[in-house]
């Protein structure tokens, strides 16, 4: 930043801090979609071929070109420890803004379990400040069979699309059956029509006069699932892991928990 007078020139960092808030066995999502620049309503249109594919496999290229060219700038995707942002799990991007001025970030990623559902929100940059993020959106592209075959990620290892759908971008109805989400246990708290917030964006300032340029920040998971039971004994959470790898290049791993107890 400089010295006297002109503040209004002034260049600072901004770190924006998006965190996936859901519950444990709640919702995951795709590596995260950033820039700054304005959101546009998509509700009642047709979702754009990059919004289709980010909503439909969370591949981030088509919907980051259609981004820069309508004037959105340091555009970048984030992405967590394992790709895919797990409910506890944060990402960072540390953006250069004009002091005092009003600026915007958007933001978009898909949420998983599903075949087409995604988020896309607008933030204001103001240090010290934060906004939540509920409403999760339908592309209306691919039906919404949520089978294990076409249901990211679900279906990652045989990679079959769904059919595909002519509708609109709505606001998410839900899973078929909100009491039995697909991808069964591990999905337990997932939700795509929830009022609980599943996404915050907060800002903060940094003093660094050379951050890295377009450079994504991994986060770690801040809640712990020990779960004592009734007598007392502490459980154990095994995972057995197993890495998949999405036709859109992000990857995960995907395991299930073996509880055991300390008797």
């Amino acid at each position: 930043g400089g010295g006297g007078g002109g503040g209004s020139t002034d260049m600072m960092t901004v770190r924006a801090t998006i965190k996936n808030v859901g519950a444990p066995w709640d919702n995951w999502v795709t590596p995260i979609l950033l820039a700054v620049g304005s959101a546009s309503d998509v509700t009642g249109k047709k979702a754009s071929d990059g919004l289709e594919a980010l909503a439909e496999s969370g591949d981030t290229a088509g919907l980051s070109d259609e981004w820069r060219a309508a004037g959105a700038t340091q555009v970048v995707t984030l992405k967590g420890v394992n790709d895919v942002i797990l409910p506890g799990e944060s990402v960072y991007a540390d953006l250069e803004v004009m002091a005092g001025s009003d600026t915007h970030v958007v933001m978009a990623t898909m949420v998983l379990p599903s075949n087409d559902a995604f988020v896309l929100a607008g933030a204001r940059v103001e240090p010290g400040s934060s906004a939540s993020v509920s409403t999760i959106y339908d592309a209306g592209t691919e039906a919404n069979d949520e089978a294990a075959t076409t249901t990211p990620p679900l279906s990652m290892t045989g990679g079959a699309e769904g059919s595909d759908t002519d509708d609109l971008v709505a606001v998410h109805t839900g899973y078929n059956d909100p009491n039995s989400p697909p991808g069964g246990d591990g999905f337990r708290a997932a939700s795509l029509a929830r009022s609980a917030p599943l996404l915050e964006v907060t800002f903060e300032a940094i003093n660094n006069c050379n951050p890295v340029n377009g450079g994504w920040g991994r986060g770690t998971v801040d809640y712990h699932d020990d779960d004592d039971d009734d007598a007392g004994h502490h459980r154990h959470h095994r995972r057995t892991s197993h890495r998949l790898v999405s036709t859109a290049g992000w990857s995960y791993n995907l395991g299930h928990d073996d509880d055991d107890d300390d008797e």
